[in-house]
């Protein structure tokens, strides 16, 4: 248990940690700021990992004589979450390697990341900066940060942030536990991204700074969609609710516009294949593999199940037992996730 306690006091998750990196994540203390994210205590760990249920979405795939596993994700978490459940946590310690869109614990993918998110910083119009402070403000982040990180970034950041006072944390993503587990179980982590694509996919495909993005991005801010979004995506992650993943595109009212299906597209679809890939050529290498990945990547005609099983992986989706999970509430599992 000591090893999960000291691996949550250093981990460095998401967005958030690559802002800290380039010295722009300190956010002001005052009386209507969510507090810090506190790290659960040693006790606080082990109840939770007495209590932890299944969450999120897991298929198994098989193909060449032995199996691997497909793990649905998501970016933001609440500290009850973070803990695997029965059967994830039996598919994820059977695994030898745990692939992750990027590794968030890699010194040089955060080190990469730190550079290239300050690339095209402080290019936001001034017309638009009073409102770009004014959200600044609402989630407690230093002005300073608008001239030091790429404008993309810095919408992204707002809404990661726009969702603390909801319980959600970037710090509690589930990818940090992921890849804690792998590092002090001695597993091989492997990343299934660069740091040049995932960044691509954000800033698109010239990094050129479209004011436009800029204006939708703070119109989804100001009305509060972003974080019904979001709040809604990972209450569907949490209660394993496929359907709610599959019928994004109908309840998201985020692809109304040429923009925002191209930008969908470059942030899902156009990665798909490449994480396929990624995912196949591990498996290939005989070992049992946990790819874990957002789980809007999961859904659809070119999401990763429907992929795999085009390179000829039989994929069975595995669903959570409910009197499983509550006995995992009651009864503390047989052995601790180290």
């Amino acid at each position: 248990m000591h090893h999960f306690t000291a691996l949550f006091r250093k981990l460095a998750l998401g967005l958030a940690a690559c802002l800290a990196l380039a010295g722009t994540a300190q956010y002001v203390v005052a009386a209507d700021c969510p507090p810090p994210v506190q790290m659960p205590t040693a006790e606080q760990f082990q109840k939770l990992q007495a209590e932890a249920v299944d969450r999120g979405f897991l298929w198994k795939i098989s193909k060449g004589g032995h199996d691997s596993w497909l793990y649905g994700t998501v970016h933001v978490g609440k500290a009850d979450w973070i803990m695997p459940g029965p059967q994830v946590k039996a598919a994820l310690l059977s695994s030898q390697t745990i692939a992750l869109e990027m590794d968030p614990l890699d010194p040089e993918i955060q080190k990469k990341i730190a550079s290239l998110v300050t690339k095209s910083a402080g290019k936001i119009p001034e017309s638009l900066k009073p409102r770009v402070k004014k959200q600044m403000d609402a989630v407690c982040m230093p002005e300073a940060a608008m001239s030091k990180i790429h404008p993309a970034m810095l919408m992204v950041t707002l809404e990661l942030l726009s969702v603390r006072p909801d319980g959600l944390e970037g710090d509690y993503a589930v990818e940090g536990m992921l890849s804690g587990v792998g590092h002090n179980t001695g597993k091989e982590v492997k990343s299934m991204e660069t740091p040049e694509l995932q960044m691509q996919a954000l800033f698109g495909l010239d990094g050129v700074v479209k004011p436009k993005m800029i204006t939708d991005a703070l119109e989804s801010l100001e009305s509060g969609k972003g974080r019904r979004i979001a709040n809604r995506l990972a209450q569907a992650w949490a209660q394993s609710k496929i359907d709610e993943m599959e019928s994004y595109a109908s309840w998201c009212d985020c692809l109304n516009t040429a923009d925002e299906r191209a930008e969908m597209k470059r942030m899902l679809d156009d990665r798909n294949p490449g994480l396929a890939d990624s995912i196949d050529a591990l498996h290939r290498q005989g070992n049992m593999v946990f790819a874990a990945v957002g789980s809007l990547h999961m859904v659809g005609k070119i999401g990763l199940p429907a992929l795999l099983k085009q390179r000829g992986y039989e994929v069975t989706a595995i669903p959570f037992n409910p009197s499983i999970q509550n006995q995992a509430k009651a009864t503390p599992p047989a052995t601790a996730v180290q």
